[in-house]
């Protein structure tokens, strides 16, 4: 029996290993040695500061809507969906996967995992030069589920708030899409910078007011806002850079509420669309069946092998994975430092 080391969170801001013994694998199915993970800064954090509604709230699945109740969610949990590792061992059906090859699949920080081909979501890549390209796959498939819900025209002005990694990809993927202008904002100068080198043009929105910056640049309002970063003051600045009959599409958990969003301002006056992008979670994409999950997987992970988008250079942080209370730690009480932090799981500390 295989034995397997997973990350866990066992209680709020509390981070643990347990070890853990794997089955056999079945025939349909590969075990994965770690190599690198990537932490989604927002959604793991939210895990770790029990910050998640689920926390706090009863999901009814069959309804789609949270109600008063026995909450959905309870410690301990794991945390992490964007592992890269190698395979060790294969089912005799699962003909797709021989030992050597490396992937990305959707499963939490842990040593060595069971890989499920009829269930978990994963892509072979081409060799090791992609390890770390694939450590954000999953964040560039909601980037691009994103840009695709924001619908951009050649020749458009954006407004992006929110320049962590999604909100970095969002900004490279609007230049794709042929759009002629963007305004990108965020508090942080490390990130304003890597936005400046992707051709935005950047707003420090504790030294400006961002949409008033954006509407005296662009008299007329932007076309449309993708807002990353899950601040209802940053929600607010995207909606007012936005022309009249704007759109603006959220990428983030708004887990402040709405304290400094005010709908009785820009958005009732200037008749502002908003859009919730989710590509997950059982929502389709808008134009599914064209676009489903497996496709917006395999379009990112073409993105990152062309170089088509850059993203290793984001990579502010490496931790050993035996580290990784350090790394949680570090991405909390440094947000002006971090980018993007990853697990190394080759490493170990003595």
């Amino acid at each position: 029996m295989t034995k397997a080391t997973k990350l866990s969170v066992t209680k709020k801001n509390n981070l643990a290993y347990v070890v853990i013994d794997l089955p056999q694998i079945g025939k349909k199915q590969a075990l994965i040695e770690g190599i690198l993970s990537g932490i989604s800064h927002g959604t793991e954090l939210a895990v770790v500061n029990q910050t998640t509604p689920t926390f706090h709230k009863h999901w009814i699945d069959e309804l789609r809507c949270f109600s008063e109740g026995e909450p959905s969610k309870k410690y301990p949990d794991s945390v992490g969906y964007e592992h890269v590792g190698k395979v060790i061992k294969v089912g005799d059906d699962a003909v797709d996967l021989k030992v050597g090859d490396f992937i990305w699949m959707d499963a939490p920080h842990q040593t060595i995992s069971i890989l499920d081909i009829e269930k978990t979501p994963y892509l072979k890549l081409s060799g090791s030069g992609d390890i770390k390209k694939a450590a954000f796959l999953a964040l560039t498939r909601v980037a691009l589920a994103a840009v695709h819900d924001a619908q951009p025209k050649i020749g458009d002005t954006f407004f992006v708030s929110g320049l962590g990694t999604i909100g970095l990809i969002v900004v490279q993927l609007l230049k794709l899409a042929g759009v002629n202008k963007i305004y990108a904002s965020d508090p942080f100068e490390l990130r304003r910078n890597k936005a400046s080198e992707f051709g935005a043009i950047v707003i420090n929105p504790t030294k400006k007011d961002a949409g008033v910056f954006a509407k005296k640049e662009n008299i007329m309002g932007v076309d449309a806002a993708i807002e990353c970063s899950g601040s209802s003051k940053a929600l607010h600045d995207a909606v007012k850079a936005c022309g009249i009959g704007g759109r603006v599409i959220t990428v983030a958990t708004y887990r402040d509420g709405a304290s400094h969003f005010f709908m009785g301002e820009e958005w009732h006056r200037n008749r502002i669309t908003m859009i919730s992008s989710m590509s997950v979670n059982g929502c389709p994409h808008r134009n599914y069946p064209l676009w489903d999950i497996n496709r917006l997987n395999k379009t990112a992970l073409e993105l990152l092998q062309s170089n088509s988008i850059e993203v290793e250079s984001m990579i502010t942080q490496e931790f050993p994975f035996d580290k990784a209370s350090k790394a949680y730690e570090f991405i909390q009480r440094n947000p002006d430092k971090t980018l993007k932090v990853v697990l190394n799981y080759s490493e170990r500390t003595a």
